[in-house]
């Protein structure tokens, strides 16, 4: 499930791109603040001290190999 958090995160980060571009002030500040708490959840929720938790094998074993946001 962390990994469509990922996702989210990017699809927010490109959305506020769109809506700075358009001047679009209210969704910039909304979406911001929704992109600034998915990124505290994953960075404390999704991190194991060494790697982000991406994806689960069946045995619930983590993947995860990328740096902290």
């Amino acid at each position: 499930m962390f990994g469509f958090g990922f996702f989210l995160y990017n699809v927010l980060d490109r959305f506020n791109r769109i809506c700075s571009s358009a001047n679009l002030r209210e969704y910039i500040e909304k979406y911001e603040k929704i992109k600034n708490d998915l990124k505290i959840a994953l960075n404390s929720d999704a991190w194991d001290g060494e790697w982000f938790k991406r994806a689960f094998t069946d045995e619930r074993k983590n993947f995860g190999n990328i740096e902290k946001y």
